[in-house]
């Protein structure tokens, strides 16, 4: 039994791994968005002022692969986008993204509240791992009450073009937000009824009053950590035992005594799940890795220069 067990496990191992020596590089973002939506820069002391109860719908995002694939600036607007633009509602819009995600375009959806409810108000999505093969980032959120406006970022992608740092991932970096029209609804304040648009129109950035063209919010970016297939590899100056890990706890062998400064765990995916700082050159260092799932991870040690190196660990 034991055999057979430790052999189910040697086949995971190897077509895991098989798997990501053909795969591309992976990254994990927090994407954040505050707002900046204030009636000194959006209106007036008469009609344009901000409307009563001014606040956000919450913040759809996803991930893919193809530019365009949700809306397109100066195009008519999906059906997910409009709701989205004119209620709120993301029932449709998170529609078109299984539709996508099942034709291979899009890999996830992240939903977000903003909070605290009001005109200057904050959405966070924490700890995307985000695939080569989908880099760009679409995501929508209703300035409400408004006719079908609202604010966007389309195709945004998270690859930099220079692989030799971080991977070829951006940096941590932040973009300006403006309020757009879905082309579905004829209001030109507020506090308009609704009148749809026939013909409806494209897309478009509103550039009169009450919003007059001014940024809205900034939405940031901010890298957590990478992993490429060249992190994977066999490390010569330490070695883990036991591997495979079965009561939640592993040492690390430092045979060389380097000066070993911090250590981090990543799912293979690239997700960063545990980081410790150490700061011993001890010849045997114990871990604690209770609070992990079981599963096949990649070990990462830092020693005090910043150098790294990386082992596979499987927990069981």
């Amino acid at each position: 039994m034991k055999k057979t067990k430790l052999y189910f496990y040697f086949c995971l191992l190897s077509l895991v791994f098989s798997v990501l020596s053909h795969s591309q590089s992976t990254a994990n973002y927090n994407v954040s968005v505050t707002t900046t939506w204030n009636a000194s820069d959006h209106g007036s002391i008469s009609d344009n002022d901000l409307p009563i109860d001014p606040h956000w719908s919450p913040l759809a995002l996803v991930t893919h692969k193809n530019t365009n694939e949700f809306f397109q600036f100066g195009e008519l607007s999906s059906q997910g986008v409009q709701d989205i633009a004119e209620t709120g509602s993301t029932s449709s819009f998170q529609n078109e993204f299984n539709v996508a995600k099942d034709s291979g375009n899009a890999d996830q959806y992240f939903q977000s509240g903003f909070s605290p409810r009001g005109a200057i108000s904050s959405a966070s999505i924490d700890n995307i791992t985000i695939s080569e093969a989908y880099p760009l980032v679409t995501f929508l959120s209703m300035i409400a009450p408004s006719p079908d406006w609202f604010i966007g970022v389309n195709s945004e992608t998270l690859r930099s073009g220079n692989n030799s740092l971080n991977n070829g991932w951006k940096d941590t970096y932040s973009m300006n937000l403006f309020v757009y029209d879905a082309g579905t609804d004829d209001g030109t304040d507020y506090q308009s009824g609704n009148t749809a648009s026939n013909p409806r129109v494209g897309i478009f950035m509103i550039n009169s009053a009450p919003i007059n063209g001014l940024k809205v919010g900034t939405a940031t970016f901010t890298l957590n950590s990478t992993l490429n297939n060249s992190d994977i590899k066999n490390a010569a100056s330490f070695k883990l035992f036991p591997n495979p890990v079965e009561n939640g706890r592993v040492s690390i062998s430092n045979f060389k005594q380097k000066a070993i400064e911090t250590i981090e765990i990543y799912s293979v995916l690239g997700k960063l799940v545990k980081r410790s700082i150490i700061a011993s050159n001890d010849s045997k260092i114990k871990i604690d890795l209770t609070a992990l799932n079981n599963g096949i991870y990649i070990f990462r040690i830092y020693d005090k220069t910043g150098n790294n190196s990386s082992q596979k660990l499987i927990i069981k």
